[in-house]
Order: structure tokens, then C-alpha cells, then sequence
């Protein structure tokens, strides 16, 4: 059985035809191309830091101050070209309820309420910048750079539906749809002060997202209007706080292992590894009840253990293991519920990007939670194998298969064994003290590179420039999340709701 998977990039907007929507696409690939660039350059900071460190015996103070100006820099403009993708992070129950006639409204809907966000966090984020006197540790640089880049990619992002709303609605749509997200922003800081003022601010907050994010509106853009109604009735000086916490979340050198991470997951899954580990488990596990089930659960476990992303797990097995299952008899339903439950796997078994930002958000050692849950993930790869097996005895899935021979295994070991290195030289180093969590990320990317191009030789120019799109775009919508949910966490933490 032959796997390969293939990914053209990440999702680019149909090419336009009216002016401008053809003048948003090109401010779209044009941030996209600086933000791959960015990416590049953290990255190459981070493996000469590393260099430095250990060839050179002669650390080098700046260059972590550059990446994470750089890395600030490329979630916030991110968030505009995702907001121009419409690819944020929602709920899109809404969407599903609403018939053809109706499609519009929710899309319209959840487009005022990020032109609500974007207001806010352009006008306040602003405000933070012309207050910022302070300067950087290495390099003096003036901190409002910084800061500036959370108004720079609101106010980006506004243009950006100005200019081309998302679709279905008409392209004259996006000068109403920023007016009435600039009027229900006035409203939260004005009008609606004293009714908003005399509530408790938990229950604004949590109130407004939970309703929000059940409209569809984007996860983080629900969070960031939630604590701009929360905040009304208090000091006005709080709002500016609102994008200094989401600057400074994603100013953390730590974090920035997320990228490298997503990084290296993409462009495994362009250089051919994907296939090989999906095709060692179908050599091993292949020929028991429900075969390709079980080489679903064990494709997730290897690849979790390469990638560390969920999504980048998610999305590579899906494409090939999802129809092959439907061609074997498997329900597509059956199928894509197996592939999502086996895919959360990558959030137990390092290099787990859930654990990285637990460990940046808790002060808690990565290397420690890294070794500490990879019997936990085990375990719950044996439960699911188990469920699986029962299931498939009770509905009739996937009848048994023929056995590989030992030769076959071997063979497909041997292919697939500079891809099962990986985990072990991340968690190594990281325990180690070799390289830090982020510098583990920079060096799987690197590793992915040189396994692509000479060990299995599907590394194109195209298919990795491809992976670094894919790469850049998962990344914003996963950080953005994470930066709203800061000032969203610290109002909870004023307020005592944890306890």
C-alpha cells in the first residue's frame, strides 16, 4: 500500500476580477511574502543562536530580541490577511442553521464585530504607542516598535474588508460593515458605559463572548470585544491595556516554538515523511480488525511526535487516510470522528504545542512536561486502539487484512526511520539542555528540510514555499487566540472567578 500526501499551501482568496478586491489580494500576497520572510528569519536567529552558543562558545545577546520583534510583527499582520482569508478560528454553527437566502447575514454579522475589534484595538493600540517611553534590553530600541505593530495590523485589517468584504457579500459592503463596527465600539466607550458600568465585569465578559463566539464571530476577535465591554464603567486607561497584554503574550521567545513547530510539520508533510510514517504503520498494524483505524491511531502517535500540532496531524492524515478508509468500506462520518479523536494524540506526545504554551504561560519547565506525558499519551493511544477494535467488531468495519512479512517491516522501518529520529532528538535536546524548546523547533525545521530533499527527495522549491504559507497561516490564527485570550484571562484572575 502506497501513501503520499501533497499540500499546495495554505488557503489563498479566489483571484479577484473588481479593482478592489484585486488591490486586497495584492496587499495580501504582498504581507504574506514579508511574513514567510519573517518566519525564515526567526528561524535562521534561532540556529545561529545555537551556533554561537555551543560551536563559537560565544552567546550573542540580540538576536532573541530580534525574533521576537519579528515574531510580534508577523502575528499581527497575519491577522489581517486572515481576516481577508475569513480563515480565524470560529464556530460555525450559525452557518449551518442559516439557509442560501440567509447566508449573508451571519458572514455580514461576525464581519461588524471584527471591525468592532479592529477599531478598538487600532484606536487603543495607538494610545499605548505614543505612551510607550521605554526601551529594549539589547538593542535600545524604543519599545512602541513593538507595540506598534498590534494597531498596524487592526488597522490593516479594516482596510483589508474596506476593500473586499468577505464573500457572499457584495464589494460595496465593506465601508457600512467598518462604519457600524466603529459606532458599536463608540457605544461600548460611550453610550453604553453606565449600563455596562453597573454590571459585574466577569459577567459582561463572559456574557458578550459566549454570544459572540455563538454568532460565529472568530474566537479571538469575541474575546477582544468582551473585554472591551467589560472594561466600560472602569478607568480608561485599562483599554490600553488591552493591547499591551496581547503585545507582550506573543513577545515571548518560548512561543515562538509554535511557528517553528507548525513550520516543520508542513514542510514534513511537503517532503514526503508523512507518507513513510503513514506507511509503517500500515506494515505493523495494517492486518488487525479495523487496519486502517489502527494505522490512523498509530499514524497520529508518530506524527505527533514529529509535528506536535493537532491541526498539522489533523490535516495531514485526513487527506490520505480519510478516503482511503471511505474506499474500505468506512463511513466518512466514522472516518473523520477516528482521524479528530487520534489527531488530539499531538497534543499529549511532545513535542506537544498545547504543553509549550502551558509551560510559556505557567513557568513551568518544558523539557519536564515533555517527558512527563509521553507514557500518558501512550495510554490513551492503546484506549483509543481498544474502542476501535470493539467498534469495528460490533458495526463490521474493516476486515482482516494480510499480514506483512518481516522483510516488508523492515524495509518500511528503514525508510521511515530518519522521521522517527526526530522525536527523539527533540526530547533529547530539550532534556539535555542542548537547545531550548524554541531551538528544538528551529532545528526539527531544519531537520524536515535536509529529510525531504536527501533522504526521501520530494522537497521542491514549490512544495516549500507552499509549506511555509500553510506554515505562516496556521500560526497567526493559533497566536492570535492565544494573544486575545491574555487581557481575556486577566480580567477573570481581577475578578476572582477562578476562585
Amino acid at each position: 500500500m502506497s501513501f503520499e500526501t501533497i499540500d499546495e499551501g495554505g488557503a489563498v482568496p479566489p483571484r479577484p476580477y473588481s479593482l478592489p478586491r484585486r488591490l486586497a489580494f495584492a496587499i495580501d500576497r504582498v504581507i504574506e511574502a514579508a511574513a514567510v520572510l519573517t518566519l525564515l528569519g526567526c528561524c535562521g536567529l534561532a540556529i545561529m543562536q545555537v551556533f554561537f552558543r555551543y560551536v563559537l562558545n560565544n552567546s550573542l545577546s540580540w538576536p532573541e530580541e530580534v525574533a521576537r520583534l519579528g515574531f510580534v510583527w508577523l502575528v499581527f499582520l497575519g491577522m489581517a490577511i486572515a481576516i481577508h482569508r475569513d480563515a480565524h478560528l470560529r464556530i460555525d454553527v450559525i452557518d449551518k442553521l442559516s439557509t442560501p437566502l440567509g447566508a449573508a447575514l451571519p458572514v455580514a454579522l461576525r464581519a461588524v464585530f471584527v471591525a468592532t475589534a479592529c477599531a478598538a484595538l487600532a484606536h487603543h493600540g495607538m494610545d499605548l504607542v505614543w505612551r510607550s517611553m521605554s526601551f529594549t534590553p539589547a538593542l535600545m530600541m524604543p519599545i512602541k516598535w513593538l507595540y506598534l505593530a498590534v494597531p498596524a495590523g487592526a488597522m490593516l485589517g479594516l482596510g483589508l474588508l474596506v476593500l473586499a468584504p468577505p464573500t457572499p457579500l457584495p464589494g460595496w459592503a465593506g465601508v457600512p460593515i467598518c462604519i457600524l463596527g466603529y459606532v458599536i465600539y463608540l457605544g461600548f466607550v460611550g453610550p453604553l458605559v453606565p449600563i455596562l458600568g453597573a454590571m459585574d465585569p466577569a459577567t459582561v465578559l463572559v456574557i458578550v463572548a459566549l454570544v459572540l463566539v455563538m454568532l460565529g464571530v472568530p474566537i479571538g476577535f469575541a474575546m477582544v470585544v468582551s473585554v472591551v465591554a467589560a472594561f466600560a464603567g472602569q478607568p480608561p486607561l485599562l483599554l490600553v491595556t488591552i493591547s499591551q497584554n496581547m503585545a507582550s503574550t506573543v513577545d515571548s521567545f518560548t512561543l515562538m516554538a509554535i511557528p517553528f513547530f507548525i513550520t516543520a510539520a508542513a514542510v514534513m508533510n511537503a517532503g514526503g515523511i508523512t507518507g513513510r510514517l503513514i506507511g509503517l504503520a500500515a506494515h505493523f498494524v495494517g492486518h488487525l480488525r479495523a487496519g486502517l483505524g489502527q494505522v490512523n491511531i498509530l499514524t497520529s502517535v508518530m506524527l505527533g511526535g514529529v509535528s506536535g500540532s493537532s491541526m498539522a496531524d489533523a490535516g495531514s492524515t485526513a487527506k490520505v487516510m480519510v478516503p482511503e478508509m471511505e474506499r474500505a468500506g468506512y463511513p466518512r462520518a466514522f472516518s473523520c470522528a477516528l482521524t479528530s479523536a487520534s489527531s488530539v494524540l499531538a497534543n499529549l506526545i511532545p513535542p506537544s504545542l498545547g504543553l509549550i504554551i502551558y509551560g510559556a504561560l505557567a513557568s513551568v519547565s518544558v523539557g519536564a512536561l515533555f517527558v512527563a506525558t509521553i507514557l500518558p499519551g501512550l495510554i490513551v493511544a492503546v484506549a483509543l486502539s481498544l474502542t476501535l477494535h470493539l467498534i469495528a467488531l460490533r458495526a463490521g468495519y474493516g476486515a482482516m487484512a494480510i499480514r506483512s512479512t518481516a522483510a516488508v517491516r523492515l524495509r518500511a522501518t528503514g525508510l521511515a526511520l530518519p522521521a522517527l529520529a526526530l522525536p527523539v532528538l527533540i526530547v533529547g535536546g530539550v532534556r539535555f539542555g542542548v537547545f531550548t524548546a524554541t531551538e528544538a523547533g528551529a532545528m526539527a525545521f531544519v531537520y524536515a528540510i535536509f529529510c525531504g530533499i536527501l533522504f526521501y527527495r520530494m522537497l521542491t522549491l514549490g512544495r516549500f514555499i507552499a509549506a511555509l504559507r500553510e506554515a505562516v497561516q496556521d500560526t497567526v490564527i493559533v497566536m492570535f487566540v492565544v494573544a486575545a485570550a491574555s487581557p481575556f484571562a486577566w480580567i477573570l484572575a481581577s475578578q476572582q472567578v477562578p476562585q
